[in-house]
């Protein structure tokens, strides 16, 4: 059969076949990665080959219509009251207040451009690549549409250590970033933000500050906004915004609640020539437990529901379980994939954090968290309720595929281990060990246990380098008492800072 295909079959087939239609015969076009119906070639291997599944690049924007799911937003329900009387403001409260707040002021829906597709962006764009993000959360549709907030992002990232001061930083976060609205200068922008803060959401006035970049262009708009001069703080070198060939400099809004100083507002600048260009993001999450009175994210309804679980030991870790847990059962539920590659590598590589985590807190498994992360999602407006058995299926999956593949990784251990002392070696070299844990995916503290139970000094792997944080300047400790002078605590973050990037 096979040997019909000859190179001149081959070329003949190829060359009688129609070029793919860019638009179907109803005249509608087909889903991107997707070509249009086309008649199969005459020879056995090529038409063998064309009935083959096409791979996809499997990401939100490129995954076709029948395989995304559409995540429903929650119709806006009273805030109910708990036994202490006090209404819990959930992100959803917010971003209708944040709504009612532009309209008074004239701005009737946020024009559709994203960053991400920069063909179709005019003037404004989405801060949608501030902090890493999974994106899985937003149908990448550039329809018209009635509704103010399309740009709502949901970013995931992890807390740099446990030793931190407080669980409040690097956790999920649902930011609502919005567009400058026309609004092309630093005091106007600023001043909107301070009526929302001050008079919708009811924060005290004085214990807002703001951080800029030392220059008087900036300096000057900013007490414009009516910001007193003693709650303003000069930087000499202020956190820089990149993204995108995207050059700018940070102005931040920043609350002191209790006993820390919470960042609630970030202003990006970013000069284009003569122009200027404003992006903002509010962390509603954030706001939506200070304006509940909670100390943290974890005693409301967005966390609230994994704390049913929560071991009595290392509450710290416990957290991090709960904000990975989801963040990828989030991610799947809204249609993304576990998978060795592109986007779904790092679902699969979130998930086995999680598990680690879960399985040092003595917590349940990430498939018995599933539906407390349903309960979390539907508090920031988004019902999953039929996709439960199908996530908890790819959860069981998943849990069946890291048990192999530790099993592989310690029967490959184990071999290493027996041709070394076959040739009399008891050494293992960093580069070794780093080939082992980088091409078999093999944890190093997997292996560094393992070794070490062997009878081998096992090398510690090297510190990576990573760029430093906001959060990495806050202080490491808790007052005992509020903070009294948050001028001068703000005013030492630059010290921390400088010294790295000065």
């Amino acid at each position: 059969m096979h040997r019909q295909c000859t190179r001149e079959s081959v070329v003949c087939n190829l060359a009688q076949r129609p070029a793919p239609r860019r638009y179907r015969s109803d005249g509608s076009r087909p889903a991107r990665g997707y070509v249009c119906e086309r008649p199969l070639p005459t020879c056995p291997r090529e038409r063998r080959r064309a009935t083959l599944p096409r791979r996809i690049n499997r990401t939100e924007r490129s995954r076709p219509p029948h395989a995304r799911t559409r995540c429903v937003p929650v119709s806006g329900a009273p805030a109910r009251a708990d036994v202490a009387g006090r209404s819990e403001a959930t992100a959803q409260t917010l971003r209708r207040a944040f709504e009612a707040f532009w309209r008074r002021h004239g701005h009737a829906q946020l024009p559709e451009v994203s960053l991400i597709n920069p063909g179709s962006a005019g003037t404004y764009f989405i801060g949608s690549a501030l902090t890493p993000h999974l994106r899985y959360f937003i149908e990448p549709s550039q329809a018209p549409s009635d509704r103010m907030f399309t740009a709502q992002r949901v970013f995931w990232t992890r807390r740099a250590d446990l030793g931190g001061h407080s669980a409040l930083w690097n956790l999920l976060q649902v930011m609502l970033s919005f567009y400058a609205l026309g609004v092309r200068s630093i005091d106007e922008h600023l001043e909107l933000m301070r009526m929302f803060l001050v008079e919708d959401l009811r924060l005290p006035e004085a214990d807002l500050f703001v951080i800029a970049e030392r220059r008087d262009d900036i300096l000057t708009q900013v007490r414009r906004a009516g910001f007193a001069p003693d709650r303003v703080i000069a930087w000499t070198r202020m956190m820089q915004f990149s993204a995108h060939q995207l050059r700018g400099t940070y102005v931040r809004i920043v609350l002191r609640y209790r006993h820390g100083l919470i960042p609630l507002w970030d202003l990006i600048y970013i000069p284009r020539g003569d122009a200027v260009d404003l992006d903002s993001c509010m962390l509603l999450e954030r706001v939506s437990f200070v304006v509940d009175g909670a100390s943290s994210w974890f005693e409301t309804p967005v966390f609230g529901p994994f704390m049913r679980y929560a071991p009595p030991t290392e509450p710290l870790v416990y957290e991090q379980v709960a904000v990975i847990a989801r963040a990828v059962i989030g991610a799947l539920a809204d249609g993304a994939d576990c998978g060795a590659r592109g986007a779904g590598h790092v679902v699969r590589r979130l998930f086995r954090t999680g598990r680690a985590l879960a399985r040092q807190t003595g917590a349940p498994p990430l498939r018995s968290l599933a539906p407390a992360a349903f309960e979390c999602l539907q508090a920031v407006g988004y019902d999953f309720s039929g996709h439960l058995e199908r996530v908890v299926h790819t959860l069981e999956r998943e849990e069946r595929l890291a048990q192999d593949h530790e099993r592989r990784a310690v029967a490959f251990l184990e071999r290493e281990v027996a041709r070394r002392r076959a040739r009399g070696l008891r050494v293992i070299g960093n580069e070794e060990f780093a080939a082992w844990t980088d091409s078999r995916g093999i944890a190093p503290t997997d292996a560094i246990a393992f070794l070490e139970q062997q009878g081998y000094a096992a090398p510690r792997p090297p510190v990576r380098v990573r760029p430093v944080l906001m959060t990495d300047l806050y202080p490491r400790t808790v007052p005992d008492a509020p903070i009294a002078d948050a001028r001068a605590v703000l005013e030492a973050m630059e010290h921390r800072y400088l010294p790295i990037h000065g």
